[in-house]
């Protein structure tokens, strides 16, 4: 998911009855006249352990290291996961 808002949360409070655990990132830009700040830093309460990235900028995701970088890293702590097992050998051992 690209972004979400908390506005629904009466409407769907079932849903936020306990942190959510799935790893999240959350970029807020603090002069973001589209989504304000707080509201976007509620959404990142509702999980358990969020990388909340925030920026001076806007709505936009600067493309600058301080925003792209924790991003990266947090993405390649999963890129292992896609991997599949290693293809037995031609000989029929498995080796």
């Amino acid at each position: 998911m690209v972004g979400g808002f908390t506005s629904s949360m009466a409407r769907h409070a079932g849903l936020f009855g306990h942190k959510l655990t799935v790893p999240s990132v959350h970029v807020t830009g603090r002069a973001d006249m589209v989504v304000p700040r707080r509201d976007s830093l509620l959404l990142a309460d509702r999980f358990a352990d969020p990388l909340v990235i925030e920026h001076p900028g806007g709505h936009v995701i600067p493309g600058d290291r301080a925003v792209i970088g924790p991003i990266a890293g947090f993405v390649a702590r999963f890129s292992h996961r896609g991997r599949t097992a290693q293809a037995p050998s031609e000989s029929g051992t498995g080796r």
